[in-house]
């Protein structure tokens, strides 16, 4: 720890009396836009988690300090976020007390069916809040405003964007009206990511509200979804949980408008990472910017969406990009005819046990790839670090 974090971190009100002050790095979270220190004082056994933010990301990225401050203070006192004691809109330095003994929850726990009920539950609550205090004025369509900055602002820095980028812009405005005609605004987190949970015993806690702001909340949900790679099992469990009729949508429409929610966080991801991929550099703390951001593009472009069109064909049912092959119905048979389908549009000959290993389309899609076929999206994938 260099003398500047300690004595940034000192000069911290909060701090300003206290003896015997100990800073520790956090461990076991890895958080990609700031640093966070366990602080304790000496002679009491509270521990506190200090933020420390780089103050000229901020703008880049679009993050209102006002507007985070807002958000985790309605947060926690819904009970769903640790108190803020201290926060400095300027710099972006904020604390809460340290939570004894939680951890981040893996991905693969994401898909257990009591994790995935105490998500949707913890979820609508944070979604019963409708106003940011303080900011009675605030619109809603935080995240697509935010998309919109990102992309503003990759262009401004000179950072080179897909050539479709307006097309997807287009239909980010074809989501964002949709999303305005149907949902309640509500406050949302949207960077619901593994990292950004909490489980300390029987209690959830959401953390690192720098995206938070009112809008959509099915957002929160799909992110949630891609944390997990949930399949449409998963899915629909966690849509239970939450409960439908907060959006007034029945099952199919709720699926459809998940995998929109979807699309949008994808598009978020790739503008955030080329973003940061210009502002960082292209291994910063271990994450690869530059190739997420080149993945999560790739995504978005509609080759995906006929790459699924073609096994639904097969299949005769719609397939999700990450449900179980298994599940959906790929029996010998109908794995034949797939491999021929795959053969015959991409110039890959693969085996059965190419799909059985792989176990999903998104997977598959990879192999084809990786064999030098022109799978969908038009870019080789890098593997997601989240």
């Amino acid at each position: 720890m260099s003398t500047a974090i300690h004595e940034a971190i000192a000069s911290i009100p909060l701090f300003a009396d206290a003896h015997g002050l100990k800073v520790e790095a956090q461990t076991g979270v890895r958080s990609l836009n700031n640093s966070i220190w366990v602080v304790s004082t000496g002679g009491s056994a509270q521990r506190y988690a200090v933020r420390l933010a780089d103050p000229a990301s901020a703008a880049h990225l679009g993050i209102d300090r006002v507007e985070e401050a807002a958000a985790a203070r309605a947060a926690a006192s819904a009970g769903l976020s640790p108190e803020l004691l201290y926060h400095d809109a300027s710099t972006g330095t904020m604390v809460t007390p340290w939570i004894e003994d939680a951890r981040a929850p893996e991905r693969a726990e994401l898909n257990d069916p009591a994790m995935l009920r105490r998500l949707g539950e913890l979820v609508r609550r944070l979604h019963s809040i409708s106003a940011l205090p303080g900011l009675p004025d605030r619109p809603g369509g935080a995240v697509f405003r935010r998309i919109r900055h990102l992309v503003d602002d990759a262009r401004r820095s000179g950072l080179e964007l897909p050539p479709w980028t307006g097309d997807a812009l287009r239909r980010l405005a074809d989501v964002e009206a949709a999303s305005a005609e149907r949902a309640v605004v509500a406050l949302s987190h949207n960077d619901l990511w593994e990292n950004n949970i909490l489980a300390a015993g029987k209690q959830l806690y959401l953390v690192d509200w720098e995206f938070a702001g009112l809008g959509d909340g099915l957002y929160d949900l799909a992110t949630l979804s891609m944390a997990g790679g949930l399949d449409a099992r998963a899915d629909a469990l966690l849509l239970d949980a939450y409960g439908l009729d907060a959006h007034g949508l029945d099952g199919a429409q709720a699926v459809a408008e998940l995998e929109s929610a979807k699309w949008t966080v994808r598009f978020f991801e790739a503008t955030w990472s080329l973003v940061m991929h210009g502002l960082k550099g292209p291994h910063d703390s271990g994450f690869d910017y530059a190739g997420h951001a080149s993945y999560m593009f790739s995504t978005l472009t509609e080759p995906e969406s006929e790459y699924l069109r073609l096994w639904a064909s097969v299949l005769q049912t719609p397939i999700g990009p990450d449900d179980d092959l298994v599940a959906a119905g790929v029996d010998s048979l109908r794995a034949t005819t797939l491999l021929a389908r795959i053969a015959e549009e991409y110039g890959v000959e693969l085996e059965l046990w190419d799909l059985l290993d792989a176990g999903t389309p998104r997977r598959v899609q990879e192999i084809v790839r990786e064999r030098g076929g022109h799978a969908a999206g038009g870019s080789d994938r890098t593997e997601d670090p989240r």
